[in-house]
């Protein structure tokens, strides 16, 4: 070889290595980042999700049953519609600033908290998991647990952080994501046929 073929050799074979050992698409994705991407970054809030289901039920797509939650939720006007439908029933319909408490705690806390949660790093990835036969990640923070599916990093399943029983109940969502502000669904279905009167 040349002498002036080896010099230009050395920063061609240096740079090489340094990106092989860079190399960014090697590495393994922040599954933090990439729910925050997948999520969205819209105004409002839209969930719909199945309650109380069990850890070891088959493996199914989610489907509106007869136990759902609908909530939308606008956090700079501080405002939250939740629509919940029990055996068939409807059981609330109601825009509060903080919304009912009883059996959607968790979901209002999720509604309220898991853009943030995924902006400000308080959700940090607590490993894999199987979940109904379906492979995902777990998020978790001291107010949420959430596991997002490891493809799409779309949330799948919701715990609540106050139950000790690991193999106890799931929330299941069927839609989860951010939408543009329409003020039309922060009416209840009372206060939209009003309108139509």
């Amino acid at each position: 070889m040349r002498p002036g073929y080896a010099i230009l050799a050395v920063p061609l074979v240096s740079g090489a290595l340094a990106l092989v050992w860079w190399a960014p698409w090697s590495s393994s994705p922040d599954p933090v980042a990439r729910a925050r991407e997948a999520f969205g970054n819209r105004p409002v809030v839209h969930i719909v999700a199945q309650l109380n289901i069990g850890l070891g039920a088959s493996a199914t797509r989610p489907v509106v049953g007869k136990d759902v939650v609908e909530m939308w939720y606008d956090g700079s006007r501080q405002r939250l519609h939740v629509f919940e439908r029990r055996d068939g029933r409807v059981t609330a319909d109601l825009v509060t600033p903080s919304g009912p408490l009883r059996g959607t705690r968790a979901l209002v806390v999720f509604a309220l908290r898991y853009r943030l949660e995924l902006a400000d790093g308080a959700l940090r990835n607590a490993g894999a998991d199987i979940v109904q036969n379906r492979h995902v990640v777990w998020l978790r923070s001291p107010t949420l647990r959430v596991a997002i599916d490891p493809v799409s990093y779309q949330p799948l399943w919701l715990r609540s952080v106050s139950s000790a029983d690991p193999t106890g109940p799931l929330t299941q969502f069927v839609l989860a994501e951010t939408v543009p502000f329409d003020p039309h669904v922060f009416l209840t279905r009372r206060q939209k046929k009003a309108r139509h009167l």
